[in-house]
């Protein structure tokens, strides 16, 4: 089994690349962020002091794709819920649940041939992946992508209302960066020998098509 490692700051599209990318190789596609939002939905219901490692959490493979259960129970939407979002950051310093989170990829790596995304595949989860990619973006871009998702730059705003909207989510994004690059355990950085991808100005089919790009380099080349 191979592993393809995608690793980036938030917003860059990683989850959204990784899932194209697996489809056009037919490899399977797992976001780690999938599992630390799934810890922190479990921790929700149980209350901070509960211990994930009671977590049955399971990972097989559907029609499409990988589908996950938590005691059983599919969490589906619930994982994109405010509350998780908003406390999954928080979960993912606990060095009980990136060890938790990193068994199961691992685990899933073992089983498949993976195009994994995250902050930290290539680095602490995978270091021997087939493949490291470093996909990244200006952070206004990120900004501008992130409320677009969220449907926050509706056309009612103004221009100025669109700048400051820009602005604060740009800050928030940088933010998040530095807390991810600064934390003690699996910090977001580059591995070495990681090609890196700049996708501020592509779009999502050219930067699926930059990353099959080195994946055909890598294989073909080899």
């Amino acid at each position: 089994m191979g592993v393809i490692a995608i690793d980036g700051p938030a917003a860059a599209g990683k989850s959204s690349v990784a899932r194209r990318v697996a489809a056009e190789i037919g490899w399977t596609h797992l976001s780690s962020g999938m599992l630390y939002r799934a810890v922190t939905w479990w921790l929700l219901k149980h209350g901070a002091g509960a211990d994930p490692g009671q977590m049955e959490l399971h990972l097989n493979l559907g029609p499409g794709g990988l589908e996950l259960t938590v005691d059983g129970v599919r969490p589906g939407p619930e994982l994109s819920s405010p509350e998780v979002v908003a406390a999954v950051a928080e979960t993912a310093t606990s060095p009980a649940v990136r060890d938790l989170v990193g068994r199961h990829l691992r685990e899933a790596g073992r089983k498949f041939n993976l195009v994994c995304d995250g902050r930290d595949i290539g680095t602490t989860v995978f270091p021997d992946a087939v493949l490291k990619v470093f996909l990244t973006a200006d952070p206004r871009e990120r900004a501008r992508r992130r409320l677009i998702q969220a449907d926050t730059l509706g056309g009612g705003a103004s221009p100025v209302e669109r700048d400051q909207a820009l602005r604060a989510q740009a800050a928030e994004l940088e933010a998040r960066d530095r807390r991810d690059s600064l934390r003690a355990i699996s910090p977001l950085t580059r591995a070495e020998d990681a090609v890196e991808i700049d996708n501020s100005g592509l779009n999502l089919d050219e930067s699926v098509a930059a990353v099959l790009e080195k994946i055909e380099d890598r294989f073909l080349g080899a």
